[in-house]
Formats: structure tokens, sequence, C-alpha cells
């Protein structure tokens, strides 16, 4: 089953939505889900296999573009950032739950080849709350790094769960407003953005930092292209948007 919001999905005080395993519920760019009135914070919630991913105790109002769902994994990722600060490098993600989680490690890349450890953070173990991470890291990276999330259970299996690219130089300037929709797709994607020059390029890259897609000089401010024809199998991808020293990633999610 999945539930795509493109609008706001409203609850009221103990409203329930209890979704069957390997559902899906995907809000989209401009899409809200909230509770209106008082109490009934814990109460309120949307689950997938019985584990809560949203309540009114926790986000509220929630908005996207965000999914959950669709695939399993130990933790789910709300989101993974890297910022600059005065002479060091910040490092901040969500989950909104963990099962069995061991730690994270953090890597960096300038190739999305080679990668090198720089962190590691301990995990949560089993929440099904939201946790949020900050690790500093006294660095300064080299121009248009490129930062992975790995997380490790208990039994010793490590998955990379998260991507993000962080450039340095006084160019850098994101892409403003782009978006992504339908998302969770498993066909056709539409991607607006708002691009300044036709040097703009797209890359696809799994969350172990692999780039497993690439397309040049794409159209803007919109442009289309086929999961199915990229050979993109289910599960979770970064599309990161160059537009010359400009540059944005936004997550995207391939349904079955």
């Amino acid at each position: 089953m999945a539930i795509d919001v493109y609008g706001t999905l409203t609850f009221t005080n103990g409203n329930k939505v209890d979704l069957p395993c390997g559902s899906l519920l995907s809000v989209q760019s401009g899409g809200v889900v909230r509770k209106v009135g008082s109490g009934g914070g814990s109460s309120t919630l949307v689950s997938i296999c019985g584990s809560t991913v949203w309540s009114a105790g926790g986000i509220n109002p929630l908005t996207g573009p965000i999914a959950y769902g669709g695939y399993i994994l130990p933790i789910e990722l709300m989101s993974f950032d890297a910022s600059y600060a005065e002479g060091q490098t910040v490092f901040k993600w969500k989950t909104a739950s963990e099962v069995d989680n061991d730690f994270f490690t953090l890597f960096t890349s300038n190739d999305g080849v080679a990668w090198n450890e720089i962190y590691m953070q301990s995990g949560a173990g089993n929440s099904s709350v939201i946790q949020a991470y900050e690790v500093v890291v006294h660095e300064v990276f080299p121009t248009n790094t490129l930062f992975r999330l790995d997380q490790t259970d208990y039994n010793g299996d490590t998955r990379s769960v998260g991507m993000t690219e962080l450039d340095f130089s006084d160019s850098a300037d994101p892409l403003k407003r782009a978006q992504v929709y339908p998302n969770p797709s498993s066909g056709n994607v539409n991607l607006f953005m708002d691009a300044q020059t036709d040097r703009v390029s797209l890359g696809v890259y799994s969350l172990d930092g692999r780039l497993v897609y690439q397309y040049d000089r794409i159209s803007a401010p919109l442009f289309s292209f086929d999961v199915r024809e990229a050979s993109l199998s289910p599960g979770v991808y970064m599309l990161s948007i160059k537009d010359g020293a400009k540059f944005q990633q936004l997550r995207l999610s391939v349904s079955e």
C-alpha cells in the first residue's frame, strides 16, 4: 500500500493509520502531514509494519519531500547534512527508528571511488522515536567533497545509508527550489530546478557513493528521466545537480 501526500493530510486527536509491511508513506514537495488540536501527540500516528514512522508528538507538522517504508533497513534515516563553520565541519543526521544499531561511521571521498574513514558515532541500539546526531570534525575538506554515512548492526553487518556533498569554495551557491517528483517513483521522474546556465548535469549516486547514472547538459527548468531506463533497482539514491559552480542534492526513492 502507498500513500502519496501532495496537499495536507490532517489528523485529529488519537487518529491512527496502520499500514502493512512493505507500504510507503511519501510526502511530496509542498505536502504536509499534521495534527490539529491539543493532546494525543504520541497516540496520533502513522505506522508501517507495526513501527511508528510519524507521530504528532515527534515532528508536527511533517513537511516534504520525505518518504518512509518501501524498503527494510536497520535504521530509517530522515536527513543527513554537512555544513562548514569557523574552520570545522559539522555533520547532522536524524533517524526515525533504529533496530540493533551499534554505530555509525562517517567517510569522505573526493572522487566517489576511494573512501576514507573520519569518525565513528555510537548508535541508539533500538529506538522507535526520533534520534538526532551531531558530529564536529575539526577539519576543512577540499572543494566538492563527498561524505558517506554507514551503519553497523550488533551482528557486524554494515550498510551505507546516506550521502551528501559540500562545496567549501566561495563560489558555492546551491540551486534554488530544486524539486523531484513523484517521489517515490517506479517509472518517470520529473526534476524541476532554477538553473542559470546550459551546463547543468545530473549524477545519480547509490548510498554507498557509486555513480550509477550520469546525464550531461540536461534541460532546465524541467528535466524528466525514467528510472527503468537508468536501470535503478528499488532503493534510495542521491541526485546531484550541478550548474557550473552551483550544486544541489535531492533524495530519490525508487519503488517496486
